[in-house]
């Protein structure tokens, strides 16, 4: 910047290490989620139990194919966000609430 002082300078070398800084932990927050959905969607697929009565598995039961694809679901929001969070560009309100009004949704 021609006519920046060396503070402003400094300043803005500042905030782009805190941004960046804050991008990777938004980023790493926002894969975990998709660790553990891949992680209980794997449970669930390969869960099974046998009695006296015969066997069950996930496929027998709506309730676990329904969890299933939630969690697929949610796994694959996960991973779109964080790819979305990792794109270096300005965060503005409007991201930032579409953000956080998307989070919410699993929460309904």
């Amino acid at each position: 910047m021609a006519g920046s002082t060396p503070l402003q300078k400094r300043e803005l070398e500042d905030d782009n290490e805190n941004s960046s800084s804050m991008r990777t932990a938004e980023t790493m927050l926002r894969l975990l989620p998709m660790g553990l959905c891949v992680v209980a969607l794997v449970i669930m697929l390969k869960n099974q139990q046998t009695n006296d009565y015969g066997s069950i598995t996930y496929s027998d039961l709506g309730t676990f194919r329904y969890l299933v694809h939630a969690n697929g679901i949610c796994a694959g929001y996960s991973l779109l966000s964080a790819i979305v969070a990792v794109v270096p560009r300005p965060i503005t309100m409007s991201r930032a609430w579409t953000f956080f009004l998307l989070d919410q949704v699993p929460l309904l």
